[in-house]
C-alpha cells in the first residue's frame, strides 16, 4: 500500500508542476512563454501546420502578402495580439517563430518569406507607377 502512495504522490507533484508551468506561461512568465511557442510550433509543424506568428499595426500590403503566403505555400499568418502587446504574447510569438520558420525555408529550400516580401513590394510599386502615369496631371 505504501509503494501505491508514493506512486500517486509522484504522478500529483508532476501534475502540480505541469499545471504551475501552464499557469506561468499563460500570464505571461518570459522564459515559459517562448517555450511554449516553440512546443506549439514544433506539434504544429509536426501536423503539417505551416504558420507564422506577428503582432502589431499591420504595415501597408501585408494583406496581399499573406494571400500570396498562403496561396504559394500553404503557410497562414495568424495576428495574435494588436498595438498593445505584452511581454509574454511577445515572447511565445519570437520562440513561436524562431521554429516555424526555418523549418518552412528548409522544406522549400528557399526564404520564402523574402520571396514574397519582395514580390509583394515590387507589384505595390508597378501599382503605383500605373496609377501616376495615369492620374491627371495638374
Amino acid at each position: 500500500m505504501k509503494g501505491v502512495c508514493k506512486v500517486l504522490g509522484g504522478f500529483a507533484a508532476l501534475g502540480v508542476a505541469a499545471v504551475l508551468f501552464l499557469c506561468w506561461s499563460l500570464l505571461g512568465f518570459p522564459p515559459f512563454s517562448a517555450t511554449m511557442g516553440r512546443l506549439a510550433a514544433r506539434i504544429d509543424v509536426a501536423h503539417g501546420r505551416y504558420r507564422i506568428l506577428g503582432y502589431g499595426l499591420p504595415p501597408l500590403g501585408m494583406d496581399k502578402y499573406t494571400d500570396l503566403l498562403h496561396r504559394r505555400y500553404g503557410v497562414d499568418y495568424h495576428a495574435v495580439a494588436g498595438c498593445i502587446v505584452g511581454e509574454g504574447t511577445r515572447d511565445y510569438a519570437a520562440g513561436y517563430d524562431s521554429v516555424s520558420e526555418p523549418v518552412i525555408n528548409r522544406k522549400f529550400r528557399h526564404d520564402v518569406f523574402k520571396e514574397v516580401a519582395s514580390e509583394t513590394i515590387e507589384r505595390r510599386r508597378a501599382l503605383y507607377l500605373q496609377f501616376k502615369a495615369t492620374a491627371p496631371s495638374k
